[in-house]
């Protein structure tokens, strides 16, 4: 197991991706907070805790879950749904890694309602819950790292040909794609990861993309009937 990340960076790195991505992506993006076993009681005490409290004064709401290392055993939908809490990211389409129940072999790569009884059933399959996936963006050729849109693992131009099969798969089924782009916090302190990541968003806004919060990504699903 990694060793825990110092907690005075981390909230640094908090406070400067936060910034960032407001002026950059003009707030459409979402914040995922990770309390692995090894930094949990770090993440819910201070001065995380202020970092909270302050979002939620100014309008911040929690509205989706994201499972780390894309973790998300079947019974999770359920909770979510009563949570209230109807975006989820946690999927990666193909991958699989069952010492972390992460089970996506088989999901739908452009986005959809998770059925209760299984998260990778494809969409209209299984009783339909009131959570909406948003999938880590996949080309389609596998799950494959290098076939996805995760900013730290991927070079800058497959990451543009990963978004331009993304596309080219909405052309053909003449359906919008709703997928996310995964970064990572600590990326805000290396400028190539950065630049890597502005690219690649500059990329898709010129060939049809939209950046979106998942709320906002999942009223434009339902408003396509």
């Amino acid at each position: 197991m990694a060793e825990p990340p110092p907690v005075a960076l981390c909230a640094e790195e908090l406070s400067r991706v936060v910034a960032w991505m407001r002026g950059f992506l003009e707030g459409q993006y979402v914040l995922a907070v990770h309390t692995g076993t090894y930094c949990r009681d770090d993440f819910y005490a201070e001065p995380f805790l202020g970092s909270y409290r302050q979002a939620v004064a100014g309008g911040v709401r929690a509205t989706t879950y994201k499972g780390g290392h894309f973790s998300f055993p079947a019974y999770m939908t359920g909770i979510l749904e009563g949570a209230g809490l109807l975006a989820a990211l946690s999927c990666a389409p193909g991958y699989q890694e069952s010492a972390c129940d992460a089970e996506w072999v088989g999901a739908p790569l452009g986005g959809g309602y998770l059925a209760l009884e299984n998260p990778a059933l494809d969409e209209g399959q299984g009783t339909r819950s009131g959570v909406f996936e948003i999938p880590l963006g996949n080309s389609g050729e596998g799950p494959d790292d290098a076939n996805t849109l995760y900013n730290e693992k991927v070079e800058t131009d497959r990451l543009i040909a990963v978004y331009d099969a993304i596309a080219d798969r909405a052309r053909r089924l003449g359906r919008p794609q709703f997928v996310h782009y995964l970064f990572h916090n600590t990326s805000i302190t290396e400028p190539f990861y950065l630049e890597r990541f502005q690219r690649v968003i500059d990329h898709a806004r010129g060939h049809g993309g939209v950046v979106a919060t998942p709320s906002a990504a999942k009223a434009a699903f339902d408003a396509l009937g």
